[in-house]
């Protein structure tokens, strides 16, 4: 997350150049301390970088509060905690992460609004999730070759199975049997794939809600 402060209440105002960093610091780990709030950066100009993941959704909005925040810009690892772990919190997320317009609708939010927007944004996740596989299910029964049918049946297929590992990877009970996922699927050249969808990765390194890049 985001956050952006008002004018007049900014932590580092009026601190001596020489004391800023120190004073940074101990800023930090006070916040860390009472909502479990972990800031990367406290900015001159009022800018704050959060991560929210050792937090609860009721110490942000305290938190929010107490350092008088104007609006913040919600990011897909902020999803976790503002709106739980669940199989939509998840594909929320990815729709945050890659839709440039979503993260348009998503930034200098009043903390008054975070809420319904998150809730929006899961509503608008689940429909778009579900109109893709509609379309998809209907472009593969109008392919008239066979064979190509059966080939681009066989990559969709693939596709839900790396899904389902993702699932798995973070912690979901998806059901059937295990052995029908791809565990270990090639990586591509970069190792990106296992990074991005916590695949072949061993169990606890990677947390696909952390939406790491």
């Amino acid at each position: 997350m985001i956050v952006y402060l008002s004018d007049s209440d900014r932590p580092l105002a009026g601190v001596p150049s020489h004391l800023r960093e120190k004073k940074a610091q101990e800023i930090l780990a006070s916040w860390r301390a009472t909502w479990g709030i972990d800031c990367t950066t406290v900015l001159e100009n009022g800018i704050i970088c959060a991560t929210l993941r050792g937090s609860s959704r009721e110490s942000v909005f305290e938190w929010l509060s107490a350092i008088n925040a104007v609006c913040v810009d919600v990011e897909a690892a902020d999803l976790e905690t503002l709106a739980g772990r669940s199989v939509l919190t998840l594909a929320a997320g990815d729709l945050l992460r890659d839709d440039p317009n979503v993260q348009q609708e998503c930034t200098r939010l009043e903390p008054s609004q975070i809420i319904e927007t998150v809730e929006q944004l899961i509503v608008l996740a689940n429909n778009a999730s579900n109109h893709v596989r509609e379309v998809g299910d209907k472009a593969i029964s109008d392919i008239q070759d066979p064979e190509f049918r059966a080939f681009i049946q066989q990559q969709r297929d693939q596709e839900d199975r790396a899904a389902m590992a993702r699932l798995v990877a973070a912690g979901f009970d998806i059901g059937g049997d295990p052995a029908l996922l791809d565990a270990k699927p090639e990586p591509e050249p970069d190792g990106r794939w296992d990074l991005e969808h916590g695949i072949g990765v061993p169990a606890g390194r990677v947390d696909p809600f952390h939406f790491d890049n």
